[in-house]
């Protein structure tokens, strides 16, 4: 690309006339053209000294990375993380990972588009969810923990951010109602345990997987795109989940105290160790059931969106960085058995 072409087509806004891409569907050798949400922005340098940009690309369909080598800086000065822009390129594989080669790229006016366009929501419809859990709550047993549960997740300003959440930024669940969706996902997985473990406290565990992630909706907040809020990055989930069921749990008069510990207990441990990020490992068993519950759903989920993505003629996932490993997804003419 010729140097004045970069400075009249890298960074500057673009009309709302592109559409938003399908990122989900992107295959080696495509040659996307729409518009996407840039979910992050490093800038890097080859040892010649020339800039490159590394970009990370998305819609509600999925995310894909992007490298740019040419017109870095304007484009490094124009288009910042949580922007749209109209993307044209190439898809490749590196390192059996899919990624954009990016030969121009336009910050895109954000009046133009639906911004539901790139934020990935759940199948499920989310109102019906929601009275589930309320049905599922009102079967608790304990009038001071039927009343608690009842009283959060009808509250009117926790049912909308409750609802709407995701549970993540990028791994499980990371879309608009899913936290939701995972929670009552978890709530079913529950149900077998507790029929085969009839010691466990039914009302707790109920209580823990409600409210196990609820920091998450004062955690993370919705741009074009899901990020961390300020007082999420500074206290995270647990703390600030803790925080909103202590203030709930002040105002019931005469709340036992053994019973405030023990709930907020599996909140404090459901991450399992201090190395995950629980300053309590999980020292209860409906804290230990709470735990496992939740990392059976969660990861359970997140292999099944990676193994979803895969490219249709390979067996093999691209690599997942977090767990350091590709899951086989079989050959897909193979026969079933």
């Amino acid at each position: 690309m010729a140097a004045d072409d970069r400075k009249g087509g890298m960074g500057r806004v673009h009309a709302p006339q592109a559409q938003a891409l399908r990122v989900a569907e992107l295959e080696p050798g495509m040659r996307p053209d729409g518009v996407v949400v840039v979910k992050k922005k490093v800038r890097r340098e080859q040892p010649n000294g020339n800039r490159y940009l590394l970009l990370q690309l998305g819609d509600r369909s999925g995310q894909i990375n992007a490298i740019l080598w040419h017109g870095a800086d304007i484009v490094d000065a124009e288009i910042d993380a949580g922007d749209l822009a109209h993307v044209r390129g190439e898809v490749q594989l590196y390192q059996n990972v899919r990624q954009i080669k990016v030969q121009r790229i336009d910050r895109a006016d954000p009046s133009g588009y639906d911004l539901s366009e790139f934020l990935p929501s759940s199948a499920h419809d989310l109102d019906v969810l929601y009275e589930r859990l309320l049905d599922i709550v009102d079967s608790v047993e304990s009038p001071h923990l039927k009343r608690l549960y009842g009283e959060i997740l009808r509250d009117p300003e926790v049912r909308p951010r409750y609802q709407c959440a995701p549970a993540g930024k990028g791994w499980h669940h990371a879309y608009v109602g899913g936290l939701l969706e995972h929670v009552v996902s978890s709530l079913d997985l529950a149900e077998v345990l507790i029929r085969n473990y009839p010691t466990i406290d039914r009302d707790l565990v109920i209580g823990g997987l409600v409210l196990h992630d609820i920091g998450k909706i004062e955690e993370l907040v919705f741009k074009s795109y899901i990020e961390y809020s300020t007082p999420g990055r500074l206290l995270g989930h647990l703390v600030q989940g803790c925080l909103l069921v202590s203030r709930f749990i002040d105002r019931i008069e005469g709340f036992p105290e053994d019973l405030r510990v023990r709930l907020l207990h599996t909140i404090v441990g459901h991450h399992g160790s201090p190395e995950r990020g629980s300053p309590k490992p999980p020292m209860t068993l409906e804290a230990v059931a709470v735990h496992l519950l939740d990392h059976l759903d969660s990861q359970t989920q997140a292999i099944e969106q990676v193994v979803s993505r895969a490219n249709s003629d390979d067996p093999w996932t691209e690599n997942v960085k977090l767990l350091n490993r590709q899951f086989y997804r079989g050959e897909q003419d193979a026969s079933p058995r």
